[in-house]
């Protein structure tokens, strides 16, 4: 008969299984901080990526038209109304970033008589419905439900993005003038992106290298406007605010400017101020930003205000001082 003494297999006692489960939840712990480091690094950097992607769709729409796409259209009218409406510098750059389907898809672009981005056509199978993967920052939420519908029937939600045009150092205020002429004792320095016919790269005096193009947005949740790039006035940032300020947003109406949390804090407009929309992100920190020149930084939450706003203009002529 064989030894039952020596058939038996040792085991853990209860004690040292603790120990083991205890040392596992240590190490898990150690690495656990150690994983979102990376993962936001790369979001980071994929972030970083989509917007160099896009400034050399600017540069090659600049080098075929001689200009920088407009903010919005120029709709040929002494007096255009709804200007907001009729395509962006994101339909604009579309062809040049490799998504002339949805270029092709989006009806009225510019045309003073012609449907609006909200309108069925462009909405229901249209190009509004249309996520564009470049245009969106994988370290913020895809909004998939709870967007704005406009006027399509039956009703379906736009797509959100989160890069957004340098509209400058004011605010919007949705006429041909499209940017206030100051707020303040701050008066507008140009911008790259405004009304009709868009900026030459040679015409922006105070430098490529110096002047933003496209930075990011966070896409509001539940009714919040803020990301819907298809929208003029939604479509640009201004440098009223530094990147991730907690000062307010500009927005149109309570309902769509909404401040709950996670949204940034946003506040409603008035005849001073216009739209005003900051650079933010959820990186931590500060955001990615295109220069025009095509090059991407990431620029610190920390900036002065004289500096983010000498960034944000054209012909500003501004000393720049300490980041």
């Amino acid at each position: 008969m064989p030894n039952c003494r020596n058939s038996r297999r040792p085991a853990f006692t209860l004690i040292e299984l603790l120990v083991v489960i205890a040392i596992i939840a240590i190490l898990i712990g150690l690495l656990l901080p150690a994983v979102q480091k990376v993962r936001a690094a790369a979001a980071r950097m994929k972030c970083q990526n989509n917007l160099k992607q896009i400034g050399i769709g600017m540069h090659n729409h600049a080098q075929a038209t001689g200009a920088l796409p407009p903010a919005v259209p120029e709709q040929g009218v002494s007096n255009p109304t709804n200007i907001w409406g009729r395509g962006t510098w994101m339909v604009a750059v579309l062809p040049y970033v490799e998504q002339q389907n949805v270029f092709d898809l989006y009806k009225g672009y510019g045309n003073p008589s012609g449907p609006l981005y909200h309108d069925t056509v462009n909405v229901v199978n249209g190009a509004c419905t249309k996520s564009i993967p470049m245009f969106l920052c994988p370290a913020d939420k895809v909004k998939t439900t709870g967007g704005w519908t406009g006027n399509s029937s039956p009703a379906t939600p736009l797509t959100y993005h989160n890069y957004v045009a340098n509209y400058g150092n004011t605010g919007v205020d949705e006429t041909k003038a499209w940017q206030l002429a100051a707020i303040g004792s701050v008066k507008f320095g140009g911008a790259p992106f405004s009304y009709g016919r868009g900026t030459p790269l040679i015409s922006i005096l105070d430098g490529t290298s110096n002047t933003m193009m496209v930075s990011e947005l966070i896409v509001g949740e539940r009714s919040d406007l803020r990301g819907l790039v298809w929208w003029g006035s939604g479509a640009g940032f201004v440098s009223t605010l530094r990147p991730n300020d907690t000062a307010p947003d500009r927005g149109r109406d309570p309902t769509t400017c909404d401040s709950n949390v996670p949204n940034p804090p946003c506040t409603v407009r008035d005849s001073t101020s216009g739209y005003q929309f900051g650079a933010r992100s959820r990186h931590g920190g500060g955001v990615n930003v295109a220069m025009c020149d095509g090059s991407v930084r990431f620029q610190v939450n920390s900036i002065t205000p004289t500096t983010w706003q000498a960034m944000s203009t054209t012909i500003g002529s501004e000393t720049f001082g300490d980041n």
